[in-house]
This record gives structure tokens, sequence and C-alpha cells, in this order.
């Protein structure tokens, strides 16, 4: 979400549901607007999402944060943001969740800056094991890429944190399944995409549709680049389905055998990579470890 204030519907000091007191615009998009609230009852801070007013016509924008709320009340893990209420009130869609200080991951990359290795697998480990948590549920989020991935601030220290599940959907589930299923609809990243997310093979879709794109965000992490990039849409697209990752020139320390464990989250067909997040959690966790190995589970401390 951009951080325009021109779709603000609610001022500051205006109170939402009789309950929640407007105090700023945190950002603001095509479909909705952040804002951040007071919640008079418990007296905490929160953030609350509320579907545009020129999108409450829309009944596909309309039910995608509906469930959006809905899938997030299924889950409840540190790595994960946790949403406190979803509701309607006259065709409007509401979602509150708790208010996240720091920023994305997209923000650090797009510093180019050399990223400590304590750090590149901290991330990877946590956001590994949050993945395994909201599989173990049934829920596929179809949308990690560092736009999604919050670097909160909790006691001084650095945080991952998987938002915006506008994408996600839970596995055989008849209200919470597949908006897309059975159609030719692509949604998602391209650069993030698993080739068949790509293709839309949406029968396809499971947990290692997440764990690739998991793997082309700690390629950008080690590497600074994304593993596939082109010129065009087309190109990328069949990079993704065709080529083999490049050459491998971390700019940092990593532990012996995780070129291999990247590669595998990277494989082009589904069956060849980790069937689940925790077996690649635990793989990564069984690699030679840094000479410190107790730091890798300190996340990292902001400057």
């Amino acid at each position: 979400m951009s951080h325009h204030t021109q779709t603000a519907q609610f001022l500051p000091g205006s109170v939402i549901a009789n309950r929640y007191m407007v105090e700023s615009v945190i950002g603001s998009g095509a479909f909705g607007t952040v804002y951040g609230v007071l919640d008079v009852k418990t007296s905490t801070e929160l953030a609350l999402k509320v579907l545009n007013e020129e999108m409450r016509t829309h009944a596909h924008a309309h039910m995608m944060m509906m469930r959006e709320g809905q899938i997030l009340q299924k889950l409840e893990h540190p790595n994960i943001v946790k949403c406190y209420d979803v509701w309607d009130e006259d065709g409007c869609a509401f979602v509150t969740t708790e208010l996240l200080e720091g920023e994305t991951l997209a923000a650090v990359l797009e510093r180019n800056e050399k990223i400590d290795p304590v750090f590149a697998l901290t991330v990877a480990e946590q956001l590994a094991d949050a993945l395994a948590h909201l599989h173990e549920r049934g829920v596929v989020h179809r949308d990690i890429k560092p736009e999604n991935i919050f670097i909160e601030r909790r006691l001084g220290r650095a945080w991952p944190v998987i938002m915006d599940f506008g994408l996600a959907f839970v596995e055989g589930s008849k209200s919470l399944g597949r908006l897309d299923e059975g159609t030719n609809c692509v949604s998602g990243t391209p650069l993030y995409m698993a080739p068949e997310q790509i293709m839309s093979y949406w029968r396809d879709y499971g947990p290692w549709t997440d764990l690739y794109a998991l793997g082309c965000m700690v390629w950008e992490m080690c590497v600074g680049e994304v593993p596939f990039e082109a010129a065009s849409l087309l190109l990328l697209v069949q990079k993704h389905l065709e080529e083999d990752p490049p050459t491998f020139q971390p700019r940092m320390q990593v532990p012996e055998g995780f070129e291999l464990w990247l590669r595998r989250l990277l494989a082009k067909a589904p069956r060849h990579r980790f069937q689940c997040a925790a077996e690649a959690l635990y793989e990564l966790e069984q690699l030679e470890q840094l000479e410190d190995s107790a730091a890798r589970w300190r996340p990292l401390a902001f400057k």
C-alpha cells in the first residue's frame, strides 16, 4: 500500500463500530485504506483495514477482504500478523490486526546493502516455521514476497512477520477455498511465482508453491538479486518455467549445503521440492551451523 491519503474515508477522531477511534492513515491503495486506530475498549493500538467506498459495489473485492480476515483468524503464530476481528457493516468489509512497527523486507533489500548472514538465516528459518504453521492448517499464501514480509521491531530486535493474505486459500474449504479454481486466472507476483502458479495449474498448488517463493526471496537476500530477472514478462515467465537458477554467488557466509537446500526450493516440478515447510525447516536446521550457532536464533538487532 502507498502512503497516500486521498482515499481516506474516516478523519482522525472518528469512531468506527463504536469501538475503534481513528488516529492516522497508515496507507491506502486501490482496494482499501489502512488506519492506525485505538481500541477504546482495550486501550490497544491496532491497524484497521477498510474497503474503499468506490469498491463497496465490487462483490469480489468485498469477498477477498472478508476471506483474508477469516483465514487470518485461523492462524496463531508469532511470525504471522495477528487478526483480531473481521466484520461487514452496510456492505463494507473491516479487518483489525496488530499494529506493526518497522519496515518491509522489500525496503531492506532496496537499500542494496550487504545483509548480515544471521539476519538472512533467521528470516529464512522463522518464515519456514510460519509457513509450516499455516500449511498444517491447510492454508496456502500464494503471494510470499519481500513486500509482504514485515520486519518488525520487538524489544529492539528484528522479527519477520507474514502479512497480506489476500490471495490465500484454505485447501478443502468450500467457503475459504480457491476463488480462481477452474479458471485461467493467474494471481501472484511474477518474480516470486512458482511454475505451476504461472501456468495457473491450480490443482498443483500446495505448500511447495509457497516454498518456491520463499526460495526466490532467500536467494535475493543472499545474492542481492532474485534468481530470475528479464526485460519482459514473457521472458521472465520462460525463465521460471525452463531455466535453472544461475550460479549462486552469496554476498555472505552460508552453511555448507545451503545452496543445495535453496535449489531444492526452486525445483521446477513441485514433486522435486520439499513437500512441506516443516521438512524444509528441518533440513535447514541440519546444515552446518555458523561459527556462533546460537546467534542464528537471536533476531538481529536494529542498528
